[in-house]
């Protein structure tokens, strides 16, 4: 092999070589979504629906278990999130509903109560962007990385690495959207706070309509 042959094979070999490397060294952080049957989570939670007719609260706690993998209608792996609740510790569990859970190559999506939600995208980085509501009907929400692989300690639970999702932030006359989600490592949702209120000009204290809601990790397992 003459030196130009040569040296032409050696740069093709070492653009590839630096490429492939490049590529594996992203992390994609799959672990803050893990998807595994008989994984459960339990939380606390604070519910409050607000109406003309006033606040109604709700206080409970809420298990939720994968209880199975499936293929769904489009060939995806997809695991069946069975939601169980109980008013207190003294009481038994009791089914809430199902929901489902699919994770891709680059999203983390949800169905709550029939309607799809893109929870997070891969890779994990501060610089993502993206509609919350790309899979359904509801107006636009954009969501984004607040803070990553972050300690936390909730509820006397230490986390070692968290994400927080921002999925709301706006506050107008007459709307106040607060809405975040946090996620640890092989664990998932660890906390969600999610504040959508219809209010009169700039008061909040004098709310029309909305809800608030609060979930908070007490306990998980495998």
């Amino acid at each position: 092999m003459n030196r130009l042959l040569y040296t032409v094979f050696a740069s093709i070999v070492l653009f590839f070589g630096c490429k492939k490397s490049n590529i594996e060294s992203v992390n994609y952080y799959y672990s803050y979504f893990p998807l595994e049957v008989d994984a459960w989570i339990e939380y606390d939670v604070l519910d409050i629906i607000h109406s003309e007719l006033g606040s109604d609260t709700a206080e409970y706690q809420l298990r939720e278990i994968t209880a199975e993998e499936f293929l769904d209608n489009e060939g995806r792996l997809t695991y069946r999130i069975e939601r169980y609740w109980r008013n207190d510790s003294n009481a038994n569990w009791s089914i809430k509903d199902v929901w489902y859970s699919n994770k891709t190559s680059t999203t983390a999506e949800k169905v709550e109560e029939n309607v799809r939600f893109t929870k997070l995208i891969f890779p994990i980085n501060t610089a993502k962007y993206w509609d919350g509501n790309a899979f359904n009907t509801l107006k636009e929400w954009e969501y984004y990385y607040d803070s990553l692989h972050q300690p936390k300690l909730i509820n006397n639970l230490s986390f070692d690495s968290t994400i927080t999702v921002i999925q709301r932030d706006n506050q107008n006359v007459v709307e106040y959207e607060k809405v975040k989600e946090v996620y640890a490592v092989d664990i998932g949702l660890i906390y969600k706070s999610h504040i959508d209120l219809d209010i009169n000009l700039a008061n909040i204290l004098d709310i029309n309509s909305g809800r608030e809601l609060e979930m908070t990790v007490t306990a998980y397992g495998k």
